[in-house]
């Protein structure tokens, strides 16, 4: 902020206690009847990534354990005072399986210029008796509900290379294009997309 305050780039809780610091705004998030940003359901928990909107308003990402099945990635939208902007999702949260039964890490979030959300990570899931990891992504709109162009459902997941590809960092082209990097396997790997679809280059 120009008046010289600074927001959390990552905060990481893998504990049912809210979180109590000086200085953080502590706030029920995901439907946790505590106050605490650490505090979302009852399990595993991660605040993995966060953006500031031209607007002042907060976007905090991660996942979350949707209610004791699977890992889903998350969203929660803040107002510049820290309370959660209600307009955004439901409740001001937005919570995306990516896959039925898939285990979705969410590692990279990025706002596009016209303020739709693009997030991105990789998703596990059990195929033929073995697990595997893909590439996933999805973009939302700004009020937080899936962007059907992109992908006709808002969500993609991409096999790279084999059975474990793991996305850690989403980044946006001026000319709109996304590219989605990690590794595969020991491998170094990436993906471009148009504004539309995945294409491999």
């Amino acid at each position: 902020y120009t008046d010289g305050s600074r927001t959390v780039e990552t905060v990481t809780s893998e504990t049912t206690s809210p979180v109590q610091a000086a200085g953080v705004n502590t706030l029920p998030f995901f439907g946790n009847t505590q106050p605490g940003i650490g505090a979302i359901y009852a399990d595993i928990d991660r605040i993995t990534t966060t953006e500031l909107q031209p607007d002042g308003k907060i976007i905090i990402g991660g996942q979350i354990n949707n209610q004791g099945n699977n890992l889903d990635f998350a969203l929660v939208r803040l107002n510049k005072n820290g309370s959660i902007d209600n307009s955004f999702g439901a409740n001001g949260r937005a919570i995306i399986d990516i896959e039925n039964s898939s285990n979705d890490f969410a590692t990279s979030l990025t706002i596009q210029p016209d303020g739709k959300m693009v997030l991105g990570g990789y998703s596990i899931t059990l195929r033929d008796g073995t697990y595997t990891s893909d590439y996933s992504i999805v973009r939302l709109n700004s009020n937080g509900s899936l962007d059907n162009s992109f992908n006709s459902n808002g969500k993609s997941i991409v096999n790279v290379k084999g059975a474990a590809d793991y996305a850690t960092r989403l980044l946006l082209q001026p000319d709109g294009k996304l590219i989605l990097s990690g590794h595969s396997g020991n491998s170094f790997s990436q993906i471009s997309s148009s504004p539309n679809w995945f294409a491999s280059f």
